[in-house]
């Protein structure tokens, strides 16, 4: 009968420590599966954030369409250019052609002439700008394709480097749900659903170790009673400064 007590007192020191050593490796899981989310989370943003693309095509739309338009500028008083100068080049002719005697006509026709030449000098100093704008907007143009194609490539490269990653770390948290489902499984469900709500309270620690009489959890050494509560205790013990529960180890 005295044989049978003592296995029944030893089964009972044995259970709550086996729970404890069980809830730690548990918290240990947790913490990394917490981390592999935060990984997760991490790449899947840096995934999601094409921020930096984005802004190079913009680049790349604002001078196309700068571009265009001063092309379209160009165009246009290329013709006004034109049209000046065939006008000064009739008024010439008319000028010079001999059917106008009279002085007063022909001195009009002289100023009128005159007044069309330097119209169209000043359209073409104008117009020579506006070229040297079109160049240098194609210039900048051609570069910022050069910028957007290795933009693009470079962001290919990362999407394969972040895809492999995230499979990675996915298959990680799979593998570590099965592990948690495994361990959780062997805990008392009351000694679970104290870790559960500590573990809440605590971002995400529930379980401090003791160590040199100290509660790991807020480093406050732990007062003697307490301390022999640790290692007596059939029931968990909780630190009377930061709640988590004690674990000797």
């Amino acid at each position: 009968m005295s044989r049978m007590l003592l296995r029944l007192n030893a089964v009972s020191e044995v259970a709550p420590l086996a729970n404890l050593r069980q809830l730690f490796d548990l918290q240990e899981l947790d913490l990394q599966i917490g981390r592999h989310q935060t990984e997760l989370a991490s790449v899947e943003a840096r995934l999601a954030d094409e921020s930096a693309l984005v802004k190079t095509r913009s680049k790349v739309s604002e001078l196309e369409e700068r571009s265009l338009q001063l092309r379209k500028e160009h165009a246009s008083k290329s013709q006004g250019v034109q049209e000046l100068q065939d006008k000064a080049k009739g008024l010439d002719q008319r000028l010079y052609g001999g059917s106008i005697r009279n002085a007063k006509e022909l001195e009009a026709l002289h100023a009128e002439l005159q007044f069309a030449k330097s119209q169209a000098n000043e359209e073409e100093d104008g117009l020579l700008s506006l070229m040297l704008a079109v160049d240098e907007a194609e210039a900048g143009l051609a570069m910022s394709h050069t910028d957007l194609g290795l933009a693009e490539k470079s962001r290919a490269q990362t999407v394969a480097t972040l895809t492999n990653e995230q499979a990675t770390l996915s298959e990680r948290l799979r593998a570590s749900s099965a592990n948690r489902h495994q361990i959780v499984v062997g805990i008392a469900p009351a000694l679970l659903a104290q870790y559960e709500q500590v573990r809440k309270a605590r971002q995400g620690v529930a379980l401090a170790k003791v160590e040199r009489g100290m509660c790991m959890g807020c480093r406050l050494t732990l007062p003697a009673s307490e301390l022999q509560r640790v290692r007596t205790s059939q029931e968990p013990v909780t630190c009377s400064s930061c709640g988590r529960i004690l674990y000797a180890g």
